[in-house]
This record gives C-alpha cells, structure tokens and sequence, in this order.
C-alpha cells in the first residue's frame, strides 16, 4: 500500500498562481514563490472548522478492513502517485523561485553587455584609426605659404592670345555672322589697370591685352618655391580642363550677346565677366586661373601665364610687394589653399634668360609668336569700349548705386 502524504493546492488571492503545499500546513501563514506577498494556506475541503469541539475517540478498529470514511472527516480521496502529466505548467511557473527569474534576466543583461563591447571596440578602434592618419596626412602636407620673389616688367607687350569660333555652341551662320561684327566693331573692356581689345581675324577671335596709364606688368614664377610647383603640377592639369570649359561657355554668352545686338535688342554686356573668364582666361592656363593678385585694397585676376609657369598682373607701377592667393568661383572657397607675400625687384623685359619671353601655345587659343600687330593706343580707346569695373575688384563693396558688372553699349 502506497504512503502518500495528502495536498493541499489552492490559488494565490494575489496573483491567482496555483500553490500546492503539505496537507499539514493548513492554516499557517507563508509568502507566494510568485509574486512573494504574504498570505494563509486555507483548509482542504471539507475540513471542520476550528471552533468546534473535538469527535470523541472512536473505537479501536477492527484491524480486518479500514473503516468506512466519516462524513466529518475531510473529504479528500486517495490520491495517485504524481506523474509528469499532473503536474501542470502553471503551477512550475508559479512554484518556480523568483531568483531564478532573476538570474536569467542578468545572463541575458550580461550577453547584451557583451555583444556590446565587442561592437563597440573596434568601431572605436578604427574611429581613432582615422582620426590619427588624417592629423598625420594634414601635418604632412606641404606649407603653401611665406615670402617669395616678382619682377616688374617695364615697356613690355604680351602676346595675343586666339580662340577659334569653331569651339563655341554656335550655328554656322550665328559663328558667320559674329565673325563679320567682331571684324567691323571689336569689343573693348577699359578698366583702370589694363585695356582689353576682342576682335576677329578670319575664324579666329584675338585677345590683346595691355595695362593702363600707371600701371606695368609685374610677374611671379612657382619654381621660386618647392612646395608651389610641386601644387602646381598635382592641380594645374586638372583646373586646365576646367578653364577651357568655362572659358568656351562665356564667350558663347558674349557672341550670343552680339547676335541679340545685331538683331536690335538693347543689350546690357558684362565687361567684367567677359573680359575676366573669357579674354583673360584664354591668356592663362590651370594654375593662372586660379590665383589672384592682392595689392593694397584690391584684386586683380592674372592676365597672362607663359610656358614656364610666369604669372602676370596689372598692378600700379609703384607696387612694391603684393599678395599670391587663392581665387574664389561663385562665392566656394578658393581652389588654391596658398597665400604668397611677392616681393618685387626690378628686371628688364629683353632679358634673354629671362622665361617670360617664351610665347605659350594652348590648344584653344594659340598665341601669336610676333609682335602684337594689334596693338592698342591709349587715346584710341578712350570713349569706345567698356569700363570693365575698376580692372580690380575692390575688397570693399562699391558705393550705392554703383556697379561693377559692366555697362550698356
């Protein structure tokens, strides 16, 4: 006969978890294993209650048979020995200790941490990686600037420079009929620092430049420096390309602007744009296109570039030093990270071994290797061309009602 200790399985009044406890625990207090508050085991089913007096002692059984059960004892039957089926999920989860639960949540906790950390290490790592690699590259890179040498060039021409009608986005009888105007009215832009003279010589426009009353063409050369023409080799191809597109684009806009003329429109021409991105920039290659000159209060744009790199500018004759820099192109920071202070010593223009006298050749404007035919007269030009602005750009902004763009022809 099998021994098997009565149970009693009651509801937790909390949580409704279902608790099974020794039958001997009824009435006595104790905590829920699922949500830990305090409550009483009740009586089994059946059981008297406490306040009545004890059943007399029965007589001893007879020890035949058992005898049969009384209606006032509690009315539980022989339980089963327990097996895996009666016992239910709910009650392990119930009788499950809390710290368990507990400990699973940290391993879980711990496992994220983990993950985690191994993520995040060597994302740092590499973060730190670039950050040094990148201070190395910037400190390791050349210093564009300090105090280099320039000459003043008395009495000297530069050569005309020549772009064929047949490069711009032009009709055959639009590139016609711009010829036939350049030929008869060339375009002139008169600034205070140089006159600048746009005419056509069979399919060719030609660009003459010359300074001004009171000013002389005054030049730097990158191989003075290690570090500049080091810049000027890496860069100077690239921004050639550049030039040769923007250059062909704006003298589009000014033939197209003739053509607009010839057909009676009033048309208001852009002298400075016109002589800065197209006359002077077929004068120029990749590394004339992106400097500037800073004299004093002012900036010019370089006028010409020869084959060994000579730059030129039109500055006041009396200028003693000027500023190389940087040229800004529609207001993004300048291409050419350097800054140059031009100390000026004098030098003759028919110097033999002096590079400015080489003539350049460039693919879209061939200079011409004479003299300059085409040579301006001062008097000439006085009263019929453009003001194209000051020939500088102030580093001021023009007085009101001012404008530095051009004028109407």
């Amino acid at each position: 006969m099998f021994n098997i200790a009565m149970a009693i399985q009651f509801l937790c009044p909390h949580c409704s978890a279902t608790i099974t406890v020794p039958n001997s625990s009824h009435g006595k207090r104790g905590t829920c294993p699922a949500c830990r508050k305090k409550l009483r085991v009740p009586r089994p089913v059946g059981d008297p209650p406490v306040s009545q007096p004890a059943a007399a002692p029965a007589a001893p059984a007879a020890p035949a048979a058992p005898a049969a059960v009384s209606s006032a004892a509690p009315v539980f039957a022989p339980a089963a020995p327990p097996t895996e089926a009666a016992i239910t999920p709910s009650a392990l989860v119930a009788e499950a200790p809390k710290s368990v639960a507990a400990s699973m949540s940290r391993k879980r906790r711990k496992r994220s941490s983990n993950a985690a950390f191994t993520i995040g290490i060597p994302v740092v790592c590499f973060v730190l990686f670039v950050s040094v690699m990148a201070a190395i590259f910037w400190n390791s890179q050349p210093e564009l600037k300090g105090t280099i040498s320039g000459a003043i060039l008395r009495s000297f021409d530069l050569p005309s420079s020549q772009l064929s009608v047949g490069n711009l986005q032009l009709q055959a009888d639009e590139a016609d009929s711009v010829v036939a105007d350049f030929s008869q009215n060339p375009e002139r832009f008169i600034s205070a620092m140089m006159k600048c003279s746009i005419a056509a010589k069979g399919r060719q426009l030609t660009i003459d430049v010359v300074p001004a009353e009171g000013y002389e063409w005054f030049t730097v050369s990158p191989q003075v420096d290690g570090n500049l023409l080091d810049w000027v080799k890496k860069n100077s191809e690239a921004w050639n390309a550049k030039r040769k597109v923007r250059m062909q684009a704006v003298a589009t806009e000014l033939c197209q602007d003739k053509l607009k003329r010839l057909a009676g429109e009033r048309v208001v021409i852009n002298a400075a744009k016109y002589r800065d991105e197209f006359a002077l920039a077929t004068q120029v290659k990749g590394f004339g296109y992106v400097v500037e000159a800073i004299a004093g209060s002012q900036r010019a744009v370089c006028a010409h570039e020869d084959a060994n790199g000579t730059l030129y500018f039109a500055l006041p004759k009396d200028t003693q030093s000027f500023v190389l820099q940087g040229r800004s192109f529609d207001k993004q920071p300048p291409v050419f990270p350097g800054s140059y202070t031009v100390k000026i010593s004098e030098r003759a223009a028919e110097d033999p071994e002096s590079p400015i006298m080489t003539k350049p050749d460039d693919m879209d404007g061939s200079k011409s290797s004479g003299s300059n035919d085409d040579q301006m007269d001062d008097d000439s030009l006085d009263g019929q061309g453009m003001d194209a602005d000051d020939g500088f750009e102030d580093l001021d902004p023009p007085p009101s009602g001012m404008s530095t763009s051009g004028s109407f022809i």
